[in-house]
């Protein structure tokens, strides 16, 4: 080579560069935000080299250069940058590294950065904050040194969004006394056990009362075990009310599959009417939104 060469490589790549005659000493300078590691006559790896040079840096390396001088480039910024690398060879006889800082050629902003997803560290050293990519719910977190983890990234996450298309009632007569199901239970996901989950009823049920004046209640039941009242009303005799929905914030449901339906229930004979397939006013919607921590 002449005694100045200039080396474009690829993140993670090599280059074997001929040396016109065997070099007492080599010059590196790499103005990049990334490791060149450098090998005498031969390729390097990150396992195998001669020397490192670091980052917006120069180094003056001892002449066992004979034929060929390798190196290859380690972006270090995450964004997968090429790197250019200017190596000179020298008769200057050096007995160890010699390193000096170059111009600093730090970037102002990425097009993308690349963080490895991980377990939940370990609090960070008081005065220091910790940003990691959560390798259980693939969200991005800020970890305090108290241990306090703060959402960063979105954590609201839509896990069912589920509308009554048919008919569920049409001059039914309503059970008395007895809770019953308004519709067939529905399934979820949940992804974190640490979320909050939210679980909403939105839903226009109407009722034309018998005889007697009654008082009803809508409850959501999630897992066919666990029950929550959402929305009530007292509806005078031979009168007509409508019941409407609620929600219900859940903490502690275990990561997997889960179920949700909604029930009524009305202590005095009473007609229902929820026209999901042909009425527009009469309706039932379930949704359940993960809220991650």
């Amino acid at each position: 080579m002449a005694r100045g060469d200039i080396v474009t490589i690829a993140n993670g790549a090599t280059a074997l560069r001929p040396l016109a005659d065997a070099a007492q000493s080599l010059v590196v300078n790499n103005r990049n935000n990334g490791l060149v590691y450098v090998a005498a006559d031969e390729l390097p790896n990150t396992l195998f080299f001669d020397y490192i040079v670091p980052p917006n840096s120069s180094a003056r390396l001892p002449g066992v250069f004979r034929e060929t001088v390798g190196v290859l480039y380690q972006d270090l910024t995450g964004a997968g940058t090429a790197g250019q690398v200017e190596l000179y060879r020298s008769n200057r006889v050096v007995d160890a590294p010699e390193y000096g800082p170059l111009g600093s050629t730090s970037p102002t902003s990425f097009a993308n950065v690349d963080l490895a997803q991980v377990a939940t560290p370990s609090a960070p050293a008081s005065g220091f904050s910790r940003l990691f990519a959560s390798a259980v719910d693939q969200q991005l977190w800020y970890e305090l040194p108290s241990g306090v983890l703060i959402p960063v990234s979105q954590q609201a996450k839509l896990q069912l969004d589920s509308a009554a298309t048919t008919d569920l009632f049409n001059g039914t007569a309503l059970t008395v006394n007895a809770w019953s199901d308004i519709n067939t239970a529905v399934n979820f996901t949940v992804d974190d056990a640490s979320s909050g989950v939210e679980v909403s009823l939105q839903m226009a049920f109407n009722l034309f009362n018998g005889a007697n004046a009654s008082n009803d209640a809508v409850r959501l039941v999630l897992d066919g075990s666990t029950n929550r009242l959402v929305s009530g009303e007292s509806l005078s005799a031979n009168g007509w009310g409508s019941i409407g929905g609620g929600s219900s914030y859940f903490t502690g449901l275990a990561a997997g599959t889960h179920s949700v339906k909604a029930q009524y229930l009305v202590n005095q004979a009473a007609t229902g009417y929820l026209r999901a397939g042909s009425v527009a006013q009469e309706f039932l919607r379930l949704q359940v939104m993960e809220y991650k921590r």
